[in-house]
């Protein structure tokens, strides 16, 4: 032993918090409770994952004296990061259990997403009354007509004493929308997560009631369903109730319901299949279609290249745009990260991404 060799009888314990994902070509260590992930080399997750509540002196043992100054930085980095902790008793291996990979769902649909647009027929309120009659706890609303504040406080109203906790808006920018007119939206509807303006002069962010609510301004312009999908870092999360459902369910699609512009019941906006008019067909009836459920439980192992991506785990999986639109099982069309090389790429730019760019009629912005 090296810096270690008065700490010899301690025994190290990984946090129950910490987990690692191993990729291709490298792994990725999650800190659940903080939030926040990173990745390391493979060798890195065996050793804690091997000689987990061993002292330290039998590890050091274990290796090599070339390879001492290795271990050093390695362990030197894990107490920093504060992945695991060393302990001169050792059943606190025994008592900082893994992290169960099961959860209980009391909803059957928890998260929704209602298009709107001018030619959309439904009413839209109803379908909140309804989502929240169904425990649906997140429901997101994206309107790609200007959408006047008095349908804003009809929608944000019908989720107040609910068991709905958030709303979130996507909505054109409108240059007609004044401080006044935001304030007036956000008194008395602390259910509002946050707005997002899109095709707005330029990107920025205000925040109101005392900093909680952001509106978002987004140069960016959203014609339509098939911009969602991407993958990219920003939108990784790392968290207890995401890790756990991306090992058995489909982090995107799974208790997810949807009703598109034209008022058409779907898994998901972009999906192709639908399940029913609203005009038809509740929402209830919709959910109880077994086949509408089959989407739930494609996880990132089940998934052709993601499967040894070491970001499985924290990213949001899209059945909707696949590389293959024949198989159901292939990697996600909008994602450019390759896990072989840890390399990202532009994947509107792949060519073996084309045809399928092609088959879903992708309009790909000149800046893509």
């Amino acid at each position: 032993m090296t810096c270690f060799k008065e700490q010899e009888k301690m025994y190290m314990i990984q946090m129950a918090g910490c987990q690692f994902v191993a990729g291709a070509k490298r792994a990725l260590v999650m800190d659940l409770h903080r939030g926040r992930f990173q990745p390391v080399p493979v060798h890195l997750k065996e050793l804690v994952e091997t000689y987990n509540g061993k002292q330290l002196g039998n590890i050091y043992m274990e290796f090599d004296a070339d390879q001492h100054n290795i271990l050093d930085e390695y362990l030197r980095f894990l107490l920093k990061e504060e992945y695991i902790f060393l302990s001169e008793d050792a059943a606190d291996a025994v008592r900082f259990i893994p992290l169960p990979l099961t959860t209980a769902h009391y909803s059957p649909a928890d998260n929704a997403i209602i298009d709107m647009d001018a030619q959309s027929g439904f009413d839209a309120v109803q379908l909140v009354h309804q989502l929240t009659a169904l425990g649906c706890e997140q429901i997101q609303v994206r309107a790609y007509s200007p959408l006047p504040v008095r349908e804003l406080l009809a929608l944000a109203a019908a989720t107040t004493e609910t068991v709905c906790r958030c709303i979130q808006f996507i909505v054109p920018y409108d240059d007609h929308f004044k401080t006044a007119d935001w304030n007036r939206l956000f008194t008395g509807h602390e259910r509002i997560g946050s707005i997002t303006c899109y095709g707005a002069p330029g990107n920025s962010t205000d925040h109101y009631v005392e900093g909680l609510i952001p509106i978002h301004f987004i140069e960016q312009m959203i014609t339509g369903e098939n911009h969602c999908g991407i993958f990219h870092p920003h939108y990784f999360i790392s968290n207890a109730s995401h890790f756990i459902e991306s090992h058995r369910h489909n982090t995107c699609l799974n208790r997810k319901i949807a009703v598109d512009k034209a008022g058409y019941i779907r898994n998901c906006p972009s999906m192709p299949q639908h399940y029913g008019h609203v005009s038809t067909t509740t929402l209830q009836e919709a959910l109880n279609n077994p086949v509408f459920r089959q989407h739930w439980h494609i996880h990132k192992d089940m998934v052709q290249t993601c499967r040894n991506c070491e970001f499985r785990h924290v990213c949001t999986d899209c059945r909707a745009y696949l590389e293959d639109p024949h198989d159901g099982c292939s990697k996600p069309l909008k994602c450019g990260y390759d896990p072989y090389t840890a390399t990202w790429t532009d994947w509107a730019d792949n060519p073996l991404k084309q045809a399928a760019i092609a088959f879903y009629e992708i309009d790909i912005p000149c800046s893509a």
